[in-house]
């Protein structure tokens, strides 16, 4: 799927609304499936801790890093993306670029 800026910035605040219960294009219980840790306490807890790790535990196409962000990382030919937001404090960010590149991760940590 292609989208552009602005349409990513209101799926972000979408689901920042939902996991908040007050979400209304989803039922409450699919919002908590979707942007909940799903792996349960099977995890290895040796895992890199840092805000922005994708990989610290999943929900449904969400990953939920250490400090509870909420993150979804996404790439096809032509573009790349990571979406987050941290549920607490009302801050998400989108970023996007046209080609997965090893600086992305830099411009990521820079906006963080």
């Amino acid at each position: 799927m292609k989208s552009n800026g602005d349409d990513l910035a209101k799926y972000v605040i979408k689901m920042k609304i939902g996991l908040n219960g007050k979400g209304k294009i989803l039922n409450a219980k699919s919002y908590q499936t979707l942007l909940n840790p799903q792996l349960g306490n099977g995890i290895p807890r040796d895992r890199d801790e840092s805000a922005l790790n994708y990989e610290y535990d999943i929900g449904v196409f969400w990953a939920i890093s250490k400090p509870i962000y909420r993150l979804h990382k996404s790439g096809n030919i032509g573009v790349f993306s990571i979406l987050y937001f941290n549920p607490i404090n009302d801050i998400g960010v989108i970023s996007y670029c046209n080609l997965a590149h090893p600086d992305f991760g830099k411009i990521v940590n820079t906006i963080k």
